[in-house]
């Protein structure tokens, strides 16, 4: 009779993804899985510029949070690591480290 596989995923750190070289990949955890993905065109990066630039005025003139680009990775509670193309935080969301960005 076969035995089931031991096969437990790796628990990647946010140490170890950021020690991830710059190779042109946008890194992510997934369901425990380090995820590569392409960086996009400039047709999508022309798009998220824009978006972001009105969502962040908005949000800022209104001191709602802040956005931020996908160079930012937010730690799920599955402990999934992502990084949208565009984010927007609300302040009353924020962690007290991270209070002291001024709106």
């Amino acid at each position: 009779m076969a035995g089931a596989a031991n096969t437990a995923k790796k628990a990647w750190t946010e140490a170890e993804l950021e020690a991830l070289p710059e190779d042109g990949y946008t890194h992510e955890v997934v369901n425990g899985e380090l995820v590569m993905s392409p960086k996009n065109n400039p047709e999508h990066g022309e798009i998220c510029a824009r978006l972001l630039t009105a969502l962040r005025t908005y949000a800022q003139a209104h001191r709602l949070g802040a956005v931020w680009d996908s160079s930012t990775g937010f730690w799920m509670h599955n402990e999934n690591c992502r990084a949208p193309d565009i984010s927007f935080v609300a302040k009353t969301h924020y962690e007290p480290a991270i209070q002291t960005i001024s709106w």
